[in-house]
């Protein structure tokens, strides 16, 4: 009778790492097609303890409650399960934040090596967020390779970046991604620029930054270091900013700085108009700028300081308030 030890050694050394690969403590369901045990590959000096081919596994938290599902073209395993290697990885993750936006994360090949508890995925790799529930936005990240800690459920990367959400554009160098908190960040190098296509081409933002965040359940993307927002003829310089989108794609930014300052060259003369405060907030849909802290407006050679200014981009007119033991000042020019 012929000894089936090999195949049994294989499908042990198998759901050992399906579970390494996600948690120790979790359950795992394994799939098995063509296991080829103790095949020498000619061009690697190492030895392959097996191949399988449309791996599937799945895993379960310690409440019973999915927590992911990887799918592979072929697995292999290579020294005594001291290094695997994926063709076609897939992995899905899905959080407690948002069970029903699960991320998904796929590439042409993937590796991974004892303890196993990190895999880089590498050559077209794509990371999707799933969306099914309302609050998410979809986003789709592009980059060259991603490190997934599936212990911690982050993702990771020093390459370069580029993030796409329906007509929202980002990229930047480096990546970090909580898949459970459903938030990211991108380390360097910012470059954003986003349009709604019914208000046309002078709807075109551009954000440019040192670093981004976002927090994809609140809709909240914030910009910091030598922010530089850009929009028509108005531009915003910050320290920091904060945009947040609702359902109907219009923003509210939030610029911070000591201070910040805006400027507009004017559609009536060309002239340029300035201003600057602490903060500024700015709505897309009603192309009001308004001014908070030390706010200062200079228009025609007219300046108006006070504790809160408004500006009408569109009409260009001003407004101003201030607190009851200030005043508003405003300077005339002499004709």
């Amino acid at each position: 009778m012929k000894s089936q030890t090999p195949f049994i050694l294989s499908m042990i050394t198998l759901m050992i790492l399906g579970s390494i690969l996600f948690n120790s403590e979790s359950e795992s369901i394994t799939r098995l097609f063509s296991v080829l045990p103790g095949k020498k590959v000619k061009e690697k000096t190492e030895l392959m303890d097996f191949r399988i081919n449309s791996f599937e596994t799945t895993n379960y938290g310690d409440e019973g409650i999915l927590e992911s599902k990887l799918f592979a073209r072929e697995l292999s395993s290579f020294e005594n399960n001291t290094r695997t290697e994926m063709i076609a990885p897939k992995i899905t993750f899905f959080s407690k934040e948002s069970p029903k936006s699960p991320w998904e994360l796929s590439s042409n090949t993937a590796q991974s090596k004892t303890p196993h508890t990190k895999i880089l995925f590498n050559d077209n790799v794509i990371l999707k967020k799933l969306v099914i529930a309302e609050k998410d936005f979809p986003l789709e990240i592009l980059t060259s390779e991603i490190i997934i800690d599936s212990e911690k459920k982050l993702a990771e990367t020093e390459q370069s970046v580029e993030i796409v959400s329906g007509s929202n554009q980002t990229t930047g160098t480096g990546l970090l991604v909580n898949l459970e908190q459903n938030t990211l960040k991108l380390l360097k190098d910012i470059n954003s620029q986003y349009q709604r296509k019914q208000e046309g081409p002078k709807s075109l933002t551009k954000v440019k930054s040192n670093s981004f965040f976002l927090d994809n359940g609140t809709r909240k993307a914030t910009y910091t270091g030598q922010v530089i927002f850009t929009r028509g003829n108005i531009t915003i310089k910050a320290d920091s900013m904060e945009v947040i989108q609702n359902e109907n794609g219009e923003r509210h930014a939030f610029a911070y700085g000591n201070p910040s300052y805006f400027i507009q060259q004017s559609a009536v003369d060309n002239k340029a108009i300035h201003a600057q405060a602490k903060r500024f907030e700015y709505s897309s849909a009603t192309q009001i700028l308004k001014m908070f802290d030390q706010a200062k407006l200079e228009q025609n050679n007219a300046v108006v300081e006070g504790d809160y200014l408004y500006y009408d981009t569109r009409t260009e007119n001003i407004g101003a308030e201030s607190a009851p033991d200030s005043r508003v000042k405003m300077v005339l020019p002499v004709n």
